[in-house]
């Protein structure tokens, strides 16, 4: 499973980030490596939050357990996650709700 997740850091992360300057990349495929997370693609991101992380997680139980770990260090905060799925994917849902719409009607409606 795909998620996308945006986060910020803390005040304090920010400055221990600056008086000591560290690639995190390695801790944090550590982590992945353990928790079986393949790590997609992470960049820096400018706006309302600071980074964003693309992984492969085998569910939403172990991503969310990848966040309760990180999250819990006091150095992350306003962690938004998204699941992401193919164009493929998400074309055979479609074809699948066509199906499903036929029978269905919106409130109020005969």
């Amino acid at each position: 499973m795909i998620f996308i997740t945006q986060g910020r850091y803390t005040e304090q992360a920010r400055a221990g980030m600056l008086a000591h300057p560290e690639d995190r990349s390695p801790a944090l495929e550590e982590l992945l490596k353990a928790a079986g997370v393949k790590l997609v693609n992470a960049f820096w991101t400018f706006g309302e939050y600071d980074f964003l992380v693309i992984v492969d997680a085998p569910n939403e139980h172990v991503w969310m357990q990848v966040l309760l770990v990180t999250a819990s260090t006091g150095g992350l905060t306003n962690l938004r996650t998204m699941l992401a799925m193919s164009t493929a994917d998400g074309e055979k849902d479609y074809e699948a709700a066509a199906k499903l719409v036929k029978d269905f009607h919106a409130a109020g409606g005969a």
